[in-house]
């Protein structure tokens, strides 16, 4: 990416929030704001959910669709800092992060995704 370019499906989700504006009541000049910001945030929820399933991925070593031990140790590179993280995550407690409950995790922590 080059200085100052944007992520393409950022530029697909401006591209897809402008269209929707054009597709307003054209007729009368107006734009509905409610489905305008309705569009707004459903769209940030899905590129925020989209940034978590891209972290998820590389998170996820073993390529099992769940955060195991192991990957929490490799990423964390200490047993002990692993298990606080499971016994952190690990909701139910079956002994793996499933991506929903890793999604719950950082959707509810103050870091930011992007």
């Amino acid at each position: 990416m080059f200085p100052g370019s944007l992520p393409v499906d950022v530029v697909e989700g401006v591209r897809e929030l402008r269209t929707q504006i054009l597709l307003a009541d054209i007729d009368n000049q107006t734009v509905n704001w409610k489905g305008f910001l309705n569009s707004v945030i459903e769209r940030n929820i899905s590129m925020r959910e989209a940034a978590v399933k891209e972290v998820f991925s590389v998170y996820d070593r073993s390529k099992t669709n769940v955060l195991r031990l192991s990957d929490l140790i490799q990423l964390l590179g200490s047993e002990k800092l692993a298990k606080e993280v499971m016994g952190d995550i690990d909701l139910d407690r079956n002994g793996v992060i499933s991506f929903d409950e890793f999604k719950t995790a950082v959707l509810n922590s103050s870091i930011p995704l992007a």
